[in-house]
């Protein structure tokens, strides 16, 4: 969490002029986590035993239509910068968001609950917002 936090504080301050490495550093973090889980053989621990089904692809449809949002939101893609875009997008869905489902409903929701469900639902959901505050 500390790794996680002080990159997005180093990125923040030094505003490199290449959005792709602000998420560089995440890199080590996320392949970390991968070979911690592969190795030990904790996937299905940390949540993630359920198969990809057709009915929860469906709930993928609403990232489709914010991002559709976002391109229009733009005034469309710049296509000069159509590699930065779409490297973006790779590090934004594969190293971010596997780090954040990981850490926060993964490691942490496991952790607090001892405290009850609902509990550490909530608990893990305040620290999540207080990351992206």
């Amino acid at each position: 969490m500390v790794f996680y936090t002080g990159n997005g504080a180093y990125s923040t301050i030094t505003e490199p002029a290449n959005p792709v490495l602000q998420f560089i550093g995440l890199v080590p973090l996320a392949l970390g986590i991968f070979f911690y889980l592969t190795w030990k053989r904790k996937w299905d621990t940390y949540f993630f035993s359920k198969k990809l089904t057709k009915k929860s692809l469906f709930f993928f449809f609403p990232l489709l239509i914010v991002l559709i949002l976002i391109v229009i939101g733009n005034k469309g893609l710049n296509l000069s910068s159509l590699s930065n875009v779409f490297l973006m997008f790779i590090m934004q869905v594969l190293i971010v968001a596997f780090i954040e489902e990981t850490f926060f409903r993964g490691f942490m929701l496991k952790m607090l609950l001892y405290k009850g469900m609902k509990n550490a639902v909530i608990l893990s959901s305040f620290l999540f917002g207080i990351t992206h505050f």
